[in-house]
């Protein structure tokens, strides 16, 4: 999931558009107001720990791809101790089971979410699902736990976070369907921030006519010390390897309270429509993408 959350959120925002600019602040992202600005790094804020929660979370359903797995709790668990290996290298996650409940221990994990050491344990509890061929984890992470990056002066720095995840793993005729909800707080050197994410993911099977495809539906709340934002998700889907581009149709919309707000429609392609208070404008400068 996390490797499709990377493209939602542009790391370039309308660089060269046109349009109005007030109280521009010559840095950053050219042709935003400093309100639009602070609202676009706030969005980009809850990008980043929506990206860190949905990989966390997706660690103990990662190796279930069938729905006999699912049958029992315990042969759940069994199975999603297989997730360890979405790390690199695979030594530096170990596992423990005790009938349907798995810890995930990392030292020293390298993973694609841009930082360079994850440290710590996540607990995963699995039970019976609401419906055949579905199953329920609980994910919580065990103090301490944390991860290594660097900030915006490339200086290292550690993040301390806590984890708390309850996700439906749902087996379809074509795919595999993830519903989660959860709570992530992290303290850095000089921030704190509280995300609460839901979400619901699907992934689609491949076949002899049709690529892998991804969606994803939800909102998610992140609260700083003295303001918050919500983004919201919708129809978001991707096809094909995690470099391509959104399909058209999906969006997603940023709102910081108090008449603030950002949207970005997928037309196609690098293609989008970015919608701001006072003004609309198109652009294909604002994803990292292929295809």
């Amino acid at each position: 999931m996390s490797a499709f959350l990377r493209l939602l959120i542009p790391l370039f925002l309308v660089a060269g558009c046109a349009g109005k600019a007030q109280d521009s602040t010559g840095v950053g992202n050219p042709g935003l107001s400093q309100t639009e600005q602070a609202l676009y790094d706030d969005g980009d804020e809850s990008r980043k720990a929506s990206e860190i929660a949905s990989a966390l979370m997706s660690v103990p359903h990662l190796a279930l791809t069938e729905p006999k797995q699912v049958d029992t709790p315990d042969g759940a668990a069994a199975v999603g101790e297989f997730g360890r290996l979405a790390f690199t290298p695979k030594e530096c996650v170990t596992t423990t089971r005790a009938a349907n409940v798995v810890t995930f221990t990392f030292t020293n994990c390298g993973y694609k979410l841009g930082y360079s050491k994850v440290n710590g344990a996540l607990e995963a509890t699995y039970s019976p699902g609401p419906s055949a061929g579905s199953a329920t984890i609980k994910v919580v992470s065990k103090k301490p736990f944390s991860l290594e990056t660097f900030n915006k002066d490339l200086s290292p720095i550690t993040i301390d976070l806590s984890l708390t995840v309850d996700a439906k793993v749902q087996f379809l005729a074509t795919g595999k369907r993830v519903d989660w909800n959860g709570t992530y707080t992290a303290t850095g050197p000089s921030f704190t921030l509280t995300h609460e994410p839901a979400f619901t993911s699907i992934r689609t099977a491949p076949t002899a006519d049709a690529e892998t495809c991804t969606t994803l539906d939800g909102r998610s709340i992140t609260t700083f010390p003295a303001r918050s934002v919500s983004t919201t998700v919708t129809a978001y889907r991707r096809c094909g390897p995690s470099t391509a581009c959104p399909e058209p149709g999906g969006k997603v919309s940023f709102d910081g309270g108090g008449g603030r707000t950002i949207t970005i429609e997928f037309l196609g392609g690098r293609n989008t429509r970015v919608t701001l208070p006072d003004r609309t404008f198109e652009t294909d400068r604002l994803l990292k993408c292929s295809g």
